[in-house]
């Protein structure tokens, strides 16, 4: 294998570790967020008067902190997925070891479903087996 062609997989490989770690902390935010949510809505319904904003604040502002928090390790999980797929597009060979002169939409679902670690669908085939 060439020098580019085992930075790229170097690259790949960190990008996979990372979005591991990320998909571990979206997780763990909304484990967090759930539990918050279920408890807020508990002791608002049980809650005999209206509780005053200065009770309500501090949840509210940290369930919005997790929702971001959340949000941002589900962006940056899809922005992994995406680089990934257009390393391995761009610089990837295929099953013969030829590099794709060009990027076609079947090709490009099949590499993204191969970062995936997914089994990849023939989708030519329109006979209809299902």
């Amino acid at each position: 294998m060439s020098i580019k062609a085992d930075k790229i997989n170097s690259i790949i490989d960190e990008l996979k570790i990372k979005r591991i770690n990320l998909d571990q902390l979206e997780q763990r935010s909304k484990v967090v967020i759930d539990a918050i949510e279920t408890k807020l809505l508990t002791y608002l319904s049980k809650a005999v008067n209206l509780p005053s904003v200065a009770t309500i604040t501090p949840i509210t502002d940290s369930l919005n902190a997790l929702y971001n928090t959340n949000l941002s390790a589900n962006t940056q999980i899809i922005r992994s997925m995406e680089k990934e797929v257009e390393l391995l597009a761009k610089h990837g060979p295929d099953d013969q070891g030829n590099v794709p002169e060009s990027l076609s939409y079947d090709v490009l679902g099949k590499l993204f479903q191969q970062t995936l670690n997914r089994e990849v669908e023939d989708f030519t085939n329109d006979e209809g087996d299902e």
